[in-house]
C-alpha cells in the first residue's frame, strides 16, 4: 500500500434544478435533463427518466437502489468511479472534486418493493440523512426479456453515468472548502489499527464492486483509505434498506473519517482490509 495523498475540493449545492444547460451558478445545480437521459442511452432500456426531489418537498421516492454522490477528479474527464467510467491510477491520490449537498438516486422495481424509501418532508426526514440533500432521481426500465440481474447491472451502470455526468459540471467551479487525507508518519508507540471492512458479497443481487469487479471473486484486500473515499467500492445491492451500504455510504464511511481524526492522536491507522462476505452456507463451510 503505497503513500496517497487526496485533496477533496467540495462544492456546496444549496439547491438543483432543470435547465438549458447542465452547470452550477450560485451553488445551483442546473441540470439538462434531455441531455442526460439522451447520456444514459442503453437499448436495453426502454423508458429512461430523471426527476429532482428536494428537501420540504412533498415526495417520497421508492422504491430505492442506490445512492451516489458526485465526484469527479480534477485532472481528467474520465475521473469517476475507477474500473467503471475512471483509470484505476490515481485513485485515492490527487485532487478530487465532490458536489455535496446532492446526490444521484436510482430507483425502480427490480425484484420486489423491499428496497427502503426516501422521505423528503414528514418524520421519515428524522431518519434519513438522504433527505436533506438535493436529491436526482434517475429510473430505467428496461425492454422486455432483460432478466433482473442484468436490470440491476443497466440501472447501476445509469446511476454511475449519471453521477460522472453532473459531476464534469464542477470542473471549472471553484470550492467553498477543501479537506486533505493523507497517513502521515507517527509514533510507533501509537496502536496501529486496521479497518476490517465487511461488504455482502452473496450473489442473487446481493453484492459490491470494487475497481468493478464483483466482490464475489476477490479475497480480502488491504486497501489505503483513500482509495475508498475516491469511490473505489460501489454497490450493486438489491435487499432490504437494512442491510445495505449504499455508494454514498462507501464514499462517505464515517468509520474511515473516525479513524483519519484520530490518527496520531491516540491510534496508527494503517489501512482498510476490505473483506467479502459470502453468507451462503456452503461459503462458511468451506
Amino acid at each position: 500500500m503505497g503513500n496517497m495523498h487526496l485533496k477533496i475540493e467540495i462544492i456546496q449545492i444549496r439547491d438543483a434544478r432543470f435547465g438549458a444547460e447542465t452547470l452550477i451558478k450560485d451553488g445551483v445545480l442546473f441540470i439538462n435533463k434531455q441531455e442526460l437521459i439522451e447520456h444514459l442511452a442503453d437499448p436495453l432500456l426502454e423508458k429512461i427518466d430523471v426527476d429532482i426531489a428536494r428537501p420540504g418537498e412533498s415526495v417520497r421516492i421508492v422504491p430505492v437502489k442506490d445512492v451516489l454522490e458526485p465526484r469527479i477528479k480534477a485532472s481528467e474527464d474520465d475521473g469517476s468511479f475507477p474500473g467503471y467510467l475512471g483509470k484505476f491510477d490515481g485513485c485515492g491520490d490527487g485532487v478530487t472534486k465532490v458536489l455535496r449537498g446532492c446526490a444521484v438516486v436510482t430507483a425502480g422495481r427490480i425484484m420486489a418493493f423491499q428496497e427502503g424509501l426516501i422521505d423528503m418532508s414528514g418524520i421519515g426526514t428524522e431518519y434519513c440523512y438522504y433527505s436533506k440533500l438535493n436529491n436526482i432521481v434517475v429510473i430505467a426500465d428496461p425492454v422486455e426479456g432483460v432478466t433482473p440481474p442484468k436490470h440491476e447491472e443497466l440501472l447501476r451502470l445509469a446511476g454511475l453515468k449519471a453521477a460522472h455526468y453532473i459531476a464534469k459540471a464542477a470542473k471549472e467551479v471553484s470550492s467553498h472548502e477543501t479537506e486533505d487525507y493523507e497517513l502521515k508518519p507517527v509514533s510507533a508507540d501509537l496502536p496501529k489499527i486496521a479497518y476490517v471492512y465487511c461488504v455482502m458479497a452473496q450473489g442473487l443481487l446481493h453484492d459490491n464492486y470494487l475497481y468493478g469487479v464483483d466482490c464475489k471473486k476477490i479475497h480480502p484486500t488491504l486497501l489505503h483509505p483513500n482509495e475508498i473515499m475516491d469511490s473505489a467500492l460501489v454497490s450493486g445491492n438489491c435487499v432490504t434498506a437494512s442491510d445495505k451500504n449504499t455508494t454514498y455510504d462507501h464514499q462517505n464511511n464515517p468509520v474511515i473519517a473516525e479513524l483519519y481524526s484520530r490518527h496520531g492522536v491516540d491510534l496508527n491507522f494503517v489501512g482498510v482490509i476490505l473483506s467479502p462476505i459470502c453468507p451462503g452456507l456452503a461459503d462458511k463451510e468451506r
